[in-house]
């Protein structure tokens, strides 16, 4: 009998001693993002989440390389349990038809219809969508007022201003042509003129000279005539280098996003800066190019399925985002956020009203993003030459080899 009750006491502490080693193993999920001004709002979230689900860790880091990062993680095999995706652009709607990310419209119920319309695709979220980013240009406030400046709504205004910031002793703009130049290329085009892309399928189709698509014109005049009043070397300045420009008030003004907001105010908490839509030579009323930016999508093979979405579940409360909102500046699209930037409001409004196009990457087909790189080379040419033949040559090029 003591034998028997002593062996009944045993298996008891080994079944204890298991239950607990079971409780205190953690699942770990790996988070891949490649927005890098929100880093640390993300790893606020991920602490609150891990507190209240002690038996989840979320493995977050930051892909400097953007999508062609992701890509390189994809196409090796090691497809993150979560991570930022584009919903819009063809590269990630191809992820999901070759069987990396899957579907999670089930998490989408606290975001507003009207931007889960704007990103389904073929009847699926491939991607839970949170935020609208817009591109324009910010102004610093207290240049403007000293110099009394308004804001501009015509391309001769802005030039104008311009031209006054760089009499003052200011670069009028700074221009990051050593590393920002796709994306300031596309969205000026699509700023220019939402309608490019479908000028750019004429050239391909022939029906088209490169020379009559009015955007690519627009933005080689802009181009050459804010040269001599901006950024020296425009060629040699990155991106970083022309944050520091900016708010340290050595540049009035530069062509960025609604994202950059935060990147300004950690850089200079008291910094007095404006944001106004991109005025246009082509149409009468400034077009406001909108992104789908933040998304968060999730392995289609992932090992922790339950985990995954425990954690979408966290992220699309509206508190969270609410969170995620103060830090990242774009337009918040979860259900309670209320947007309430001061210094994007002007941009925020015109959206609203209507004054807006899809970026033009999400409408140049499945080579969007070489086309974005080709375009963006092609006008680091004219910023070298300053030969206008040789760039519209150069874009001409790149709808010849890149269109599909």
């Amino acid at each position: 009998m003591k034998k028997l009750v002593g062996l009944m006491l045993l298996l008891t502490m080994l079944v204890g001693t298991g239950s607990a080693a079971l409780a205190e193993e953690k699942v770990t999920i790996t988070f891949v993002g490649i927005k890098s001004e929100v880093q640390d709002v993300m790893k606020e979230i991920i602490a609150g989440f891990e507190a209240d689900h002690p038996d989840i860790h979320v493995e977050y880091s930051y892909n400097p390389d953007g999508a062609s990062g992701l890509a390189s993680m994809i196409s090796s095999g090691n497809v993150p349990d979560l991570l930022n995706v584009y919903p819009l652009e063809a590269q990630y709607r191809a992820y999901y038809d070759n069987g990396y990310i899957r579907d999670v419209s089930e998490f989408c119920g606290n975001i507003e219809q009207s931007l889960l319309d704007l990103c389904s695709y073929n009847g699926v979220q491939i991607g839970v969508p949170f935020t609208l980013s817009t591109y324009g240009v910010y102004y610093n406030k207290k240049i403007y007022a000293d110099l009394n400046l308004e804001v501009p709504t015509t391309i001769e205004g802005l030039l104008a201003n311009a031209k006054a910031c760089k009499d003052a002793g200011y670069d009028a703009f700074t221009l990051p042509m050593g590393g920002s130049q796709n994306q300031i290329t596309e969205r000026l085009l699509g700023a220019l003129d939402g309608e490019t892309h479908l000028k750019f399928a004429k050239v391909a189709a022939g029906e088209l000279a490169i020379t009559d698509v009015p955007s690519v014109k627009a933005y080689a005049d802009l181009m050459l005539a804010l040269m001599p009043l901006s950024t020296e070397d425009a060629l040699g300045l990155n991106y970083d280098g022309a944050t520091a420009d900016f708010v340290t008030g050595k540049a009035a003004m530069r062509f960025d996003g609604s994202w950059f907001l935060s990147t300004a105010l950690k850089a200079q908490p008291d910094f007095e800066v404006g944001y106004f839509a991109i005025p246009s030579a082509v149409s009468d009323t400034p077009i406001v190019p909108v992104n789908v930016d933040t998304t968060v999508g999730m392995s289609a093979t992932t090992k922790y399925p339950e985990a995954c979405a425990k954690f979408l579940e966290y992220l699309t409360g509206t508190e969270v985002q609410s969170k995620y909102y103060a830090v990242d500046g774009n337009i918040n699209m979860t259900k309670g956020v209320v947007y309430d930037k001061a210094q994007l409001m002007d941009v925020y409004e015109a959206v609203m009203a209507g004054h807006m196009s899809i970026t033009q990457i999400n409408q140049w087909g499945k080579n969007g993003v070489l086309i974005r790189q080709d375009l963006g080379s092609a006008i680091q040419g004219l910023f070298g030459d300053q030969d206008v033949d040789a760039y519209f040559q150069a874009c001409a090029d790149v709808i010849a080899n890149d269109w599909e």
